[in-house]
């Protein structure tokens, strides 16, 4: 059996353990977020789509999220409704198995609601393994890394437990930022940040880097390409327009104008929902938990203009202005080894610095932390191991805390408690990190030694 069977064999088996393990995880956990979600779906597969934003008669909440992600749960309904397709399956070749139909029959439904996050975990697990395989030009690093993401106590516990679909909309962008340097990839990439922000807005914080990128890359091509590649980005940009437009039309209830529906759907229910009422930090483990009270001080705490709102505002102005600087220094085309870097710094760093912070929105920054993990070599890994650690923490405290009362106790009651000490171990996790790999033009993929110290 040759090197790539074996290779193709073993990822393929390392899905199916993940997704199985995930699927064990179901049945243990079903409240909050994925009971939200799943009246969602339900209501949107029986009822239908058009209007459904203002449909009356929720339990727990009114449809908060964008459009794809809102078509998303209508197919898990759609999903589950026709597992009769499996057992049907069955009776002809005896596949799956009848006692995964039983089990099936009774966790299927809340599994649905999450193969979303599943799925999307899977598909950064193969991202991670293309990028590393072709950096490393090894087969067995790329399998690694997919492996640190298929069975990262973070993404299990977003996935298997909570059921958030966070890392679906940070797989489009990453795409986004993988097509990009190829002639109709620069068009193809505006449409994948369309299908990105259709599902979850949150990774807009890396729009600051991407346009650098964007606008780098078109300059460095030859002027006889650079007509086709102007042209590649106007259609890009065309059908990422009709995408978003086509996608609010599928809820459109006709009874107003689409363009007045779209714009009403954005500032009554998509926007509130990702803003709220602005807080210094809702749930992370950032600045604002090291300084203040977790989820009660307020963004606008502070003397007139200078709050706390304005501040991470401008805090992540710098960080965009930093980082964009240092991409547009980049040689030549993208770079993984170092498009991971900044990524990382400008995702985790919005989420340590800027206000309104919810404990997944570190998202953004999670594949790019699990790349660095494989490509960079020496104590870096410590700090990133250290950084997936508390990250898991600060997702399970966020889940637990309303139903385990020593976990409110203990995290945020004392004195601020265990929130204070893991928000500025976070805080000192980044500025390590950053300490190591900022000089990433001196080759320290390729195993120099800084003066100071260290394999790189």
């Amino acid at each position: 059996m040759g090197k790539v069977k074996v290779e193709y064999l073993v990822f393929f088996a390392m899905v199916v353990l993940g997704v199985c393990l995930r699927g064990w995880l179901v049945p243990f956990v079903n409240k909050g977020d994925v009971l939200v979600n799943g009246e969602w779906s339900r209501s949107l597969y029986k009822e239908g789509l058009s209007d459904s934003y203002y449909r009356q008669g929720w339990t727990y909440s009114f449809p908060t999220q964008p459009p794809l992600m809102m078509l998303g749960f209508w197919t898990s309904s759609f999903l589950f409704d026709h597992r009769y397709v499996l057992a049907q399956m069955h009776n002809t070749v005896k596949l799956p198995p009848a006692d995964f139909l039983v089990w099936l029959n009774k966790y299927g439904e809340p599994l649905a609601w999450r193969c979303w996050a599943i799925g999307g975990d899977v598909l950064v697990s193969f991202l991670v393994y293309w990028i590393v395989s072709r950096i490393r030009k090894n087969w067995w690093w790329g399998l690694v890394g997919a492996g640190l993401v298929l069975f990262n106590p973070v993404a299990l516990f977003e996935s298997g437990v909570w059921g958030q679909n966070d890392i679906w909309g940070v797989l489009w962008v990453y795409l986004a930022f993988a097509v990009l340097g190829r002639s109709w990839g620069r068009g193809l990439s505006l449409v994948l940040w369309a299908v990105a922000v259709l599902m979850k807005p949150t990774v807009l914080v890396l729009l600051p880097l991407y346009a650098v990128i964007l606008v780098k890359d078109l300059l460095q091509v030859e002027s006889k390409e650079r007509r086709r590649s102007i042209l590649m980005l106007i259609l890009g940009g065309t059908a990422a327009l009709v995408l978003t437009v086509g996608a609010f039309w599928l809820f459109w209830s006709g009874s107003e104008g689409l363009v007045e529906f779209i714009i009403k759907v954005l500032e009554q229910r998509i926007l509130p929902s990702a803003k709220g009422v602005s807080r210094a930090s809702v749930s992370a483990f950032n600045l604002y938990s090291l300084v203040f009270q977790i989820d009660a001080t307020l963004g606008s705490w502070g003397w007139g203009w200078f709050n706390l709102d304005r501040w991470g505002g401008v805090i992540y102005g710098l960080l965009a202005i930093i980082v964009g600087g240092r991409a547009w220094k980049m040689k030549g085309k993208i770079d993984w080894r170092e498009l991971a870097i900044l990524i990382f710094i400008l995702a985790e760093g919005t989420f340590l610095f800027k206000t309104g912070m919810l404990e997944r929105y570190f998202f953004p920054a999670f594949p790019a932390a699990v790349v660095m993990f494989v490509l960079l070599k020496g104590r870096i890994r410590y700090w990133l191991g250290l950084q997936f650690l508390v990250w898991f923490v600060n997702l399970w405290y966020a889940f637990f805390r309303r139903d385990i009362s020593w976990v409110s106790y203990w995290f945020q009651e004392i004195g601020g408690g265990l929130v204070r000490w893991l928000s500025l171990l976070n805080l000192i996790i980044f500025f390590l990190i950053v300490r190591e790999v900022w000089n990433f033009e001196r080759g320290w993929w390729k195993g120099e030694v800084k003066k100071s110290g260290g394999e790189r």
